[in-house]
This record gives C-alpha cells, sequence and structure tokens, in this order.
C-alpha cells in the first residue's frame, strides 16, 4: 500500500476499523493541513475533530466518501485563489463542517471563481448522490455549493439533500443546481447572501423529475430568494416550494421564482 502518514507509514500499517481520523495523516488545529486532509480524504470514511484547519489549495476527491466532523471548520484566506475548496466527482455526504473564508465577499452577482463545494461528476452517471447535512458556509466568492456546472456533460445526479445548513454572506447563490434528478433543500438558514437556491436543467440528458424546497429561511437576500426553472425540453418533473420565509431587509427585493414547475404554495 501507498505510504500516507496515517494508515500506512513506515512500513507499519495502522489496524483500525470505522472511520480514519484527518489527525492520523498530519491535520492540526491552526496549522496548514490541506496535504493531510487530501490524503484523508482518499479514504471512503474520514472524521473531522473538532478545530480550524487551514486550506490554501483546492482538494480533488476522486472516490465515494462520507465525511464526518465534529463541528470542524475549514478556513481560507481567500476562497477566490483556491476554488473549489473541496471538488468531488463521485457520491459524498457531509455532516457537521463548517466553511469560511476569511476575505469578504461582495454581495453582488458574479461569476468570479469562488465555491466552496463544486459536484459534477466526470460522466453521466445515475448512481451518484450528494448529502450535506448540519454544514456552514461563509463568505463564498460565487456560489457556496455548486453542482452540475463545469464538466459539460449534462450530467445527472440520483440525490441531492442539503438540510439544517447555514449559509452566511455568500456573493452569488447559496445553492447553485444544473442536473439531478431529486432534489431536497430544507430547513437551512440563509443570512445577507446575494441569492439563495437556483435550480435550472440543463442539457438533453437531464431526468429531472422532482426538486423540492421546504421550511427554509431566507433573510435579506439581494436578488432571487428562491428559482426553480425547468426549462430544457426534456426537463419534465415537479417543483414543490413550500412552508419558506422570506425576510426582506430595507434595500433587497427577493423574490421567489418558478418557470414551468408547479406547487408553488404557502411560502412568505
Amino acid at each position: 500500500a501507498e505510504h500516507n502518514d496515517g494508515t500506512n507509514f513506515n512500513g507499519w500499517i495502522r489496524q483500525y476499523s470505522g472511520a480514519v481520523n484527518v489527525k492520523w495523516f498530519g491535520a492540526a488545529d491552526g496549522i496548514d493541513s490541506t496535504v493531510a486532509i487530501s490524503n484523508a480524504f482518499k479514504n471512503s470514511n474520514v472524521f473531522i475533530p473538532s478545530g480550524i484547519y487551514i486550506i490554501s489549495s483546492s482538494i480533488l476527491i476522486d472516490n465515494d466518501i462520507v465525511i464526518t466532523s465534529d463541528n470542524a471548520t475549514f478556513q481560507c484566506d481567500d476562497i477566490a485563489s483556491i476554488t473549489p475548496m473541496l471538488d468531488f466527482k463521485h457520491s459524498m455526504n457531509i455532516t457537521g463542517l463548517n466553511m469560511v473564508s476569511l476575505a469578504d465577499a461582495p454581495i453582488v452577482e458574479t461569476s468570479a471563481p469562488g465555491d466552496f463545494i463544486q459536484f459534477d461528476g466526470y460522466t453521466v452517471v445515475d448512481s451518484i448522490s450528494a448529502i450535506i447535512d448540519k454544514c456552514s458556509f461563509t463568505k463564498a466568492k460565487n456560489d457556496a455549493i455548486s453542482t452540475g456546472l463545469y464538466n459539460g456533460t449534462g450530467n445527472n445526479v440520483r440525490l441531492i439533500s442539503i438540510t439544517n445548513c447555514i449559509f452566511e454572506q455568500n456573493a452569488r447563490y447559496d445553492i447553485t443546481i444544473e442536473n439531478s434528478n431529486k432534489t431536497i433543500c430544507s430547513h437551512n438558514m440563509s443570512q445577507q447572501s446575494s441569492a439563495f437556491f437556483d435550480h435550472e436543467p440543463s442539457g438533453l440528458t437531464n431526468k429531472m423529475t422532482l426538486v423540492i424546497v421546504d421550511g427554509n429561511i431566507v433573510n435579506e437576500c439581494q436578488y432571487n430568494a428562491i428559482q426553480v426553472s425547468a426549462s430544457e425540453a426534456q426537463a419534465r418533473g415537479e417543483a414543490v416550494i413550500s412552508n419558506n420565509t422570506i425576510i426582506m431587509g430595507t434595500s433587497y427585493n427577493p423574490t421567489i421564482a418558478s418557470k414551468n414547475a408547479i406547487n408553488v404554495r404557502t411560502n412568505k
């Protein structure tokens, strides 16, 4: 096995069951832990103890992975210089991880780099999924979570579920999704980001069947709070936008917009 400082080092093989710990690979509170975390993420089950871990370059995760965090924080000086912080190419499940950029993010529509999580996959694969729960994202300079935007394949993810997360002061959308068979965005809170949620299928291979945006609180966003579009020829499905609370600020005008979607109800 390859030497990795965590489970294989100096000819010794670590005996363990369950998740690997990023600290086995050299990650530590308050120091640059990019290489250590990248090595840990080559495993399928990873635990991150509490602490602030400095990330100085983008980390590619090219395998299925479950990440469980004890309220740990991944911190960078400026997300625009390392975007995306985490680049997933296969199924992933993340719980309890905070991601923050120290540089202020202008609350304007922008196409500049600056994502925390990018999830697209290399090819059209209906079996992969992305599950993000109890995480937080602060001061992204583009979208905090971006899926299906960059690979040009029109790939379809089986399930995207983003729940119980906190988004603060992100410069574009908190969540942007292009291609997913089923999307659940539920019980999240957004505070002073440019916009909260955008689902707009693209590519002829898209098989969107259901989008649920329910029980979210959006406070003082500048543009569309929630936007769902099913405009592509083969993007047929149902959007349920319900029980969301949109709180306006004095200089903000958030809206809920839907195109070719049904069951937009019970929002305030």
